[in-house]
């Protein structure tokens, strides 16, 4: 399980971190009933810098995915050679004011204003789309882990 991130400024998901700030106790007492793991990402400092999110400003970055990996990895005990904790690199030049807001108009004429538009019309983004897997399968387990062995998909 994860706890859900501490969103930066400026995120789309930003006006929602009270709601997740309030949902993460909830999903950490489920977990301590069921006694389950949970990787807390709200306490991953690194995910709040912007280049954790992707171009949507919504979905994790595949750097920020990666980093959440070796967290995950962290918490089951498993060795990791890198530290999900690297400071960020320092950016080539800082973005001026006039730069941001073309991005925010790029970003808002690529994602913001179809999705508004979706929502409008009632149409989800998975509409007409078809499950990968329509019928219910049992779950093959992993293979087991050994010292040099790789994970599997378990859902084959």
């Amino acid at each position: 399980m994860f706890h859900g991130p501490d969103p930066p400024p400026g995120s789309v998901v930003h006006p929602v971190r009270g709601k997740v700030a309030l949902y993460n106790p909830l999903l950490h007492a489920i977990a301590q009933k069921y006694r389950t793991r949970v990787v807390d990402l709200w306490a991953m400092d690194v995910l709040r810098d912007p280049r954790a999110f992707s171009e949507d400003r919504l979905h994790f970055s595949p750097e920020a995915h990666r980093r959440i990996a070796l967290r995950v990895a962290e918490e089951l005990g498993l060795p990791v050679e890198e530290d999900w904790r690297e400071p960020w690199p320092k950016p080539a030049r800082r973005r001026d004011w006039l730069r941001a807001r073309r991005d925010d108009l790029v970003w808002a004429r690529t994602h913001f204003w179809p999705w508004l538009v979706r929502q409008i019309r009632g149409v989800s983004t998975g509409d007409g789309l078809q499950p990968k897997r329509p019928k219910l399968m049992p779950l093959k387990p992993p293979a087991q882990l050994t010292g040099d062995s790789e994970m599997v998909n378990a859902a084959g």
